[in-house]
Order: structure tokens, then sequence, then C-alpha cells
């Protein structure tokens, strides 16, 4: 599946407007969210940080001066669509893995920040515990990330 496929069937399914570039922005985040998910408890730690990452993206992808309403209605989709998949991902999780894997591999200096954000996640809230341990593995492993 490429990046065009996934975007297409996911704002499809969802109802919601991103660009491809918004949507391969947003999909950056997911492993994070992965790893947030992966022993069932997401506490509001674990949202700060991930916000604060969303928002901090935000400002990448509008310039300073269109930094208003267009990049607040950015952010809240972001989050919407994090919310969204706390509780709907698994059937988009090898999807956006796979095309998150070919990104990656055009993009190389871009893992070893999603391998630090994961970390950052895990540890955003008492420690990182066995489960996000094996999902953090898991992850590196299926994207190419060094351990």
């Amino acid at each position: 599946m490429t990046l065009e496929q996934l975007h297409a069937d996911y704002t499809a399914q969802r109802m919601i407007k991103l660009s491809v570039a918004e949507f391969a922005s947003l999909l950056t985040y997911a492993p994070v969210l992965m790893v947030a998910v992966s022993d069932h408890n997401v506490d509001h730690l674990e949202m700060g940080y991930l916000t604060g990452l969303l928002a901090e993206q935000t400002l990448v992808l509008h310039a300073p001066e269109v930094a208003g309403p267009e990049r607040q209605q950015m952010l809240q989709t972001f989050m919407d669509e994090l919310k969204y998949l706390l509780y709907h991902l698994e059937p988009w999780e090898e999807k956006i893995l796979s095309v998150l894997k070919a990104q990656l591999d055009a993009a190389p200096d871009t893992k070893a920040k999603l391998q630090r954000q994961m970390l950052a996640m895990a540890m955003a809230s008492r420690g990182v515990n066995e489960m996000e341990q094996q999902k953090i593995a898991h992850i590196s492993a299926r994207l190419g990330l060094q351990l």
C-alpha cells in the first residue's frame, strides 16, 4: 500500500480533509501513540506529551504568519485523529507501519527522532514498562530503527 492509497482510504472512511503531506506528518506520530496504548492505559501525562509533539508539528506545517486559526484547526484535527486511533488502532496499525517504513527509508534522519519520541512517550508516565518495551522493539524492528 502506498501513502496515497492509505491517505485516500483513511480520509474517506473518516470523512476528513487532510492533504497527503499533512496525513504523512500525522502518520509519523502513530508509533508514539502505539507505544502509549501498548499498556492499555493512556494517562494525562502521555496525552500531554503527545499534544506537545502535535503542536510543534503544526508549526512546522504552517508558516508562522499562518499560525492563527488554520494552525489551531490542524492541531484539533490531529488530536481528533489520534484520539480516534486510540480506540481503533488495530485495523490501521499494519497499514500505517508499512507506509511509514517506506517514508522513513526515504528520510533516514527521521528514524532517530522517532526512536527518541517513542522512548520519551514510554518515560512520560512512571517509566518504561515491559509492554512498552516490547512495543518499541516491535515497531523498531518493523521500521528498521536502531535500538
